[in-house]
């Protein structure tokens, strides 16, 4: 994204960079193809003044673009500041049970969009979490459930196999 972004910036410069220097050239082929009158009121100054407000349509066509560009990137900073609460809630989770603790109870049975940071607070390799519905369907085992909620985490442990299996998971059961 940065590359594409200065690659604009620059083709933005070159573009303002050529308005400016060819105006020049533009108002002395004017001043070739007008009337001895018209010729008369050409000049530099002129020129300058054509660039000037060339350059300030240019900038004031932008003005839409950039100011729905910003409302996005500041609802996009407010979802992803929420998005790093809940990162920290699950942290948070995870060193208060235990990450040892948790995965010998079960399985963990959390979205996808967030293996990948339970991975990162347990320790682990993400393909350790993948849990498959179907795969528990036909080959019961403990499991441990973790679900986000709007004020924090709910976690869970459920199909237990044995009473040495509840015995791992007592107490395992926590909501922020």
């Amino acid at each position: 994204m940065y590359e594409a972004a200065a690659a604009t910036g620059v083709l933005a410069g070159v573009f303002v960079g050529r308005v400016i220097v060819d105006s020049q050239s533009i108002l002395a082929w004017m001043r070739r193809r007008a009337s001895p009158r018209v010729a008369g009121w050409a000049s530099p100054r002129l020129a300058g003044w054509a660039a000037a407000a060339v350059v300030a349509v240019f900038a004031i066509s932008l003005v839409p673009a950039a100011h729905s560009r910003l409302n996005y990137e500041r609802h996009d900073l407010t979802l992803q500041r929420a998005r790093t609460t809940e990162i920290n809630l699950l942290n948070s989770v995870v060193h208060r049970l235990g990450g040892a603790r948790i995965l010998a109870c079960g399985q963990p049975n959390i979205g996808i969009e967030w293996q990948s940071v339970l991975a990162w607070d347990l320790g682990t390799n993400t393909g350790v979490l993948y849990f498959s519905a179907k795969h528990e369907r036909e080959h019961p085992h403990p499991i441990v459930n973790m679900y986000p909620h709007s004020y924090g985490w709910q976690v869970f442990p459920s199909n237990w196999t044995s009473a040495a299996q509840a015995a791992r998971c007592r107490g395992l059961s926590y909501s922020t």
